[in-house]
């Protein structure tokens, strides 16, 4: 009987060892699978952030681009009066437009009173020289009717 029970306990251990063995390579297959996750979690990280750095590079360049085109689209423009070294402190304070008025109050007063002054588009021009170095450049008024600009002219010559 003893012998019985001992195959018995021996086919117990057995049968224990390898249910042991199973679960150990389970753990390893287990292991293995969480690191394969994690490999994948930071290989989309990294392509996360490849991205993001793609996406404000080509921001930035966009934004590059804009300006270049603003800046050729204000040098291509002709404008009918041209005011020069107005600061942008200035410009920014009274406005483009008030800043206009003043000017021609205080050199054509007669020019106010006998013509309705109208702007249809200010612009500032590029800097010519160094676009990189801050220096006032000149600001470009349109008026709306050639006649106003004869008149301006005429006014001018009168002033002179």
């Amino acid at each position: 009987m003893e012998i019985k029970t001992l195959k018995k306990n021996q086919i117990e251990l057995l049968e224990m060892k390898s249910t042991l063995q199973e679960l150990k390579s389970e753990i390893v297959i287990l292991g293995n699978i969480v690191d394969q996750m994690e490999e994948r979690i930071s290989d989309i990280e990294d392509s996360s952030l490849e991205t993001n750095k793609k996406e404000e590079e080509r921001n930035r360049r966009m934004k590059n681009n804009e300006r270049e085109i603003q800046e050729l689209a204000d040098t291509i423009r002709r404008g009918n009066i041209r005011i020069m070294d107005i600061t942008e402190g200035e410009e920014k304070e009274q406005g483009l437009e008030s800043t206009f008025r003043q000017i021609v109050d205080k050199n054509f007063p007669n020019l106010r009173n006998e013509l309705e002054i109208r702007i249809q588009e200010v612009n500032r021009t590029p800097n010519c020289l160094n676009p990189k170095r801050p220096s006032p450049r000149h600001t470009v008024l349109k008026l709306p009717k050639i006649n106003n600009k004869q008149f301006s002219r005429q006014a001018g010559r009168k002033q002179l």
